[in-house]
Order: structure tokens, then sequence, then C-alpha cells
């Protein structure tokens, strides 16, 4: 079979849309409030153009291992080989695969029965959090932590319940208003390098029956003997219900994962949206 490919070419001329007065204001709020007010006319996230003797520091690639030759041949040989896999949700998934051979040594390393991998740690934290919990549902989280994290609970119709920062106290608290529910933190938050102190909140998660949800995006694969995460690190992994974590870090790849039971795996991949409506890796 021959195939054609067709080129894309830019057309010379775009007219866009007219935008409704409600998303001008929107859009105009961001350049005025954002840019010109809070930024002074600059741009956060945009400077001089580095020059061939500059040093480039702006990545999550911790490890400095996303270059890595071994690496980059490795899945240039997995793409030719495979091909480019399922291009349809992970429901279809079964039997002999070599992504859910990839969820389960993922789970193993981590020390964990079962693992789910998931378009982005984004997609891992909104999912998990929208399958666990709904409107009646308390949900503590750290006012720190990722807003992959809030997200998740908008998307549950859950009750947004925050603490300080890092304050075990004023979550022992707070559950003892709220009721039993689910604690989302980070075990190392990206905001300011903060550690949570995990034995702690395990301690108080489990005496008083919530949930536990650890994103370890910060620190699977940089800390623990092996990279397994601070989790499994503190010999917690038996008392913490979920782990979640973006690969983007130290793993260098794109994907987000979650540990979790067997029996929890196959209910998450059919009751969360992200999961039944995205396409798999």
């Amino acid at each position: 079979m021959t195939h054609r490919v067709m080129p894309f070419h830019r057309q010379p001329l775009f007219r866009n849309a007219p935008e409704p007065a409600f998303l001008s204001r929107r859009v105009e709020g961001y350049y005025q409030e954002r840019v010109h007010n809070t930024w002074d006319g600059g741009h956060i996230m945009r400077g001089r153009h580095p020059g061939g003797d500059a040093i480039h520091l702006s990545s999550n690639d911790y490890l400095s291992v996303a270059r890595h030759p071994k690496i980059l041949q490795a899945a240039a040989d997995c793409l030719l080989a495979s091909g480019n896999g399922l291009l349809m949700s992970g429901i279809f998934l079964h039997g002999d695969n070599p992504l859910l051979d990839l969820e389960l040594r993922l789970a193993n390393f981590m020390g964990a029965e079962a693992g789910v991998l998931c378009q982005s740690g984004f997609a891992a934290n909104t999912g998990l959090i929208q399958s666990i919990a709904d409107e009646t549902t308390p949900v503590y989280v750290d006012m720190m932590a990722h807003m992959s994290l809030w997200e998740g609970i908008r998307a549950a119709s859950a009750r947004a319940v925050s603490f300080h920062h890092n304050d075990m106290a004023h979550l022992a608290r707070q559950i003892q208003k709220h009721g039993p529910g689910v604690i989302l933190v980070d075990s190392v938050y990206s905001t300011n390098g903060s550690v949570c102190p995990l034995e702690t909140l395990v301690e108080i998660g489990t005496q008083s029956g919530c949930v536990l949800v650890v994103d370890e995006s910060h620190s699977l694969g940089t800390h623990g003997s092996h990279g397994e995460g601070m989790v499994a690190a503190l010999g917690l992994c038996d008392q913490v219900h979920f782990r979640t974590a973006s690969l983007a870090k130290a793993f260098a790849g794109r994907a987000g994962f979650i540990s979790c039971s067997e029996r929890f795996s196959e209910y998450f991949k059919f009751e969360s949206n992200p999961a039944i409506f995205s396409s798999t890796l």
C-alpha cells in the first residue's frame, strides 16, 4: 500500500470570529490586570533570549535524564516496534499489553498492588478526586496543594475544606468539625519546597477514618533508597490509600500515575471521566 501525506499549508489570511463582550472582557482582564498592572507591562515568564554561553535552568527534568541517549533510543525503539498504541480509551485494554505491564511495574516499584497510568499528573488528580468524592464528601486540602487537586474537588462537586499549610493541628480540628472525608496533600510542595509531615498526617487520617491522597510528583524518583517516593521511604504504603504523581519530573516522561489496589484500578478506569474519555498513552 502506498501512502501519500498531504502537507499543511498556511493560508495567507485568517479571520477570527468576533468575540462576544463577556469573552472580550475576560481576555482583556488578563492583559490589563496581570500583564500591565501586576507585571508592569512585561511578562513574568519571558525575559531576554539566552545567548550561546547561557545556562538554561528552567526544567522539571530533576535528574537530567530526559535527553540521555539510552532513554531516547528506548523510546524510539518502542515506537518503531509497537506502533502508536491503541488510539482509543484505555477501558478497552486487556490481556497482554505493554501499557498494562508498565502500570504493574510502576506500582511494584512504588510498593503498591496496582496502578493506573493517566494522560498527565493533572488528569490523575482530577480523575481520582472525581471518582472518590461527591457532594456529600468533605475534602480536606492543604492551602498550598497543587491546583489539579483543587480542580478535582470541583469536578467531584465536593466540599472543599482547606487547612493551613502543613498545620496538622488545624487539620485535626477541621476533621473534628466536618467529619471523615478525603485528605489531599503534596509530599513536597512545588510552591516553596516544603515537606509534608506525612507520619503525623497518616496518624490523624487513620484515627479519623479518612481517605489519604498524597501527590508525590516532586518526591517520586528523588526520595527513597531507589527513588520509590517519600511514602514508601517512610514505610507508610499500607496506610496511604492513593499516591499520585506527574511522571514529567524525575521520570522525564509525559504521563501521570496513581498507585492503588487492584480492585480500585478497574473501578477507576470505568468511573473517572478523564480515564473514560481520553485516548491511551
